[in-house]
């Protein structure tokens, strides 16, 4: 599903919001049922975040920053390694895997925010201005691993916003698996509308509806 809008829409507040970074001033959101306020631990536990501008240990290795990732996600030695390992290779980073963060093109950078929203294998994958700051061949390359990643993994959705002069060169399938579907303008105001994610037959869906 992909949140459109011109700046100052609302798009990053309502990620934000399902994320568990901010509190909704008014209606509710939902993540797999789960309150985001009520039940925020358990709700976070299913969604992987990559913010607009990703915090990263620009002196850890990528591996390195994986790993440690990995465990604050609570995961633990028997399945850590083969779940970093997979991100990586669904990321194309296994050449990088030795290379520091820093020194790693805006690009890469971008590839290793997202791997890392990837482990724990997350039912909602929340991507903010995924391809902003990229060059032309970096955002070809970029929208083309994000498609990718509904056919890697069909339980997982992502939500992702954009700018107009992106969407006007997207379809709904650059932006989404085909599990997901978008049901109301939602761009509109983060604080109208109630949100709700939730799994069923088809896969996690976000909902959107009018609080």
């Amino acid at each position: 599903m992909g949140l459109l809008g011109p700046n100052g829409s609302g798009k990053t507040t309502i990620l934000r919001i399902l994320a568990g970074y901010l509190r909704p001033s008014a209606g509710t959101a939902r993540i797999a049922g789960l309150d985001v306020v009520d039940d925020s631990l358990a709700a976070r536990r299913c969604v992987g975040y990559v913010p607009e501008d990703v915090p990263l240990y620009g002196g850890m290795a990528v591996r390195e920053f994986l790993v440690f990732m990995g465990r604050l996600k609570g995961l633990t030695a028997p399945g850590l390694s083969g779940a970093v390992s997979e991100a990586m290779h669904r990321l194309r980073l296994e050449q990088m895997h030795d290379v520091q963060i820093g020194r790693l093109s805006r690009g890469y950078r971008q590839r290793v925010a997202i791997a890392q929203a990837l482990l724990g294998n997350p039912a909602l994958l929340i991507l903010d201005e995924p391809t902003n700051g990229l060059d032309p061949r970096q955002i070809i390359e970029m929208r083309e691993l994000i498609r990718s990643l509904g056919f890697w993994s069909p339980r997982t959705s992502s939500a992702r916003s954009s700018g107009w002069p992106t969407a006007s060169r997207s379809s709904s399938t650059d932006v989404c698996s085909a599990s997901t579907r978008c049901v109301a303008p939602a761009w509109r105001s983060a604080c109208a509308f109630e949100f709700e994610a939730m799994t069923s037959t088809c896969g996690p869906v976000l909902h959107a509806c009018r609080a």
